[in-house]
């Protein structure tokens, strides 16, 4: 095996275990003996799933919410969003991010639940994060400034509500309370508009020649 398709080897193997631990997860949950008996269906030993997923379970989640960010990610790069408001445009983004956790609702649910443990650390909200910024990037959000910190919390937070209302109520519930969400955001932003724009340096000054005229 040359050094060029050893990576996309191990790649490859590391979305069939996965994908195979996905399977069994309904059932057995988000466990080492889940990934072993994946890992077995396959054909290998079970050592292969402690070498491919060295952490875990956790690891194994982390890979599948990564490669469907990155599925949404492309999917947005491809279409042809030019035409969309930017609501949309983070509608379409949630929605076909959403397509990939209904397609396995038990084993999402039972992920979240493995994510809540504490060894998992702050692996969950990462995830959030990270599936917000694919969608942002996705939809080609130009933003360097403090808005890209916070486009991403506001989105992680929506996210993290319509997933958990998909797994608990369906899609048509998760997507009302998407669009309630992007209202409210939308609203929020609005207003930020509105808000005079204060002139820091003026406001500094300011402040200076008080505190002298407090000292004389």
């Amino acid at each position: 095996m040359s050094a060029d398709t050893a990576p996309n080897a191990l790649e490859a193997l590391a979305h069939d275990l996965a994908e195979a631990a996905r399977e069994r997860a309904p059932h057995q949950g988000w466990t080492w003996q889940t990934l072993e008996a994946a890992a077995h269906a396959l054909g290998h030993p079970p050592e292969v799933a402690r070498a491919v997923f060295p952490q875990g379970p956790v690891a194994t989640i982390d890979h599948i919410a990564l490669r469907a960010d990155q599925t949404t990610f492309q999917r947005l790069k491809n279409t042809d969003l030019s035409e969309m408001k930017i609501r949309n445009r983070i509608r379409t983004g949630v929605l076909w991010r959403l397509e990939d956790d209904l397609a396995h609702p038990e084993a999402t649910r039972r992920a979240i639940a493995r994510l809540l443990l504490p060894d998992a650390g702050t692996q969950g909200p990462r995830l959030l994060w990270r599936t917000a910024d694919h969608i942002w990037r996705g939809i080609g959000d130009p933003s360097l400034d403090e808005n890209y910190y916070s486009k991403r919390t506001l989105l992680a937070g929506i996210w993290k509500q319509v997933v958990l209302t998909a797994i608990a109520d369906g899609k048509d519930a998760a997507q009302q309370v998407l669009d309630r969400r992007i209202d409210d955001v939308m609203r929020f932003e609005g207003f930020k508009r509105k808000l005079p724009t204060f002139d820091l340096e003026g406001m500094m000054g300011t402040l200076g020649a008080w505190r002298h005229r407090a000292h004389t």
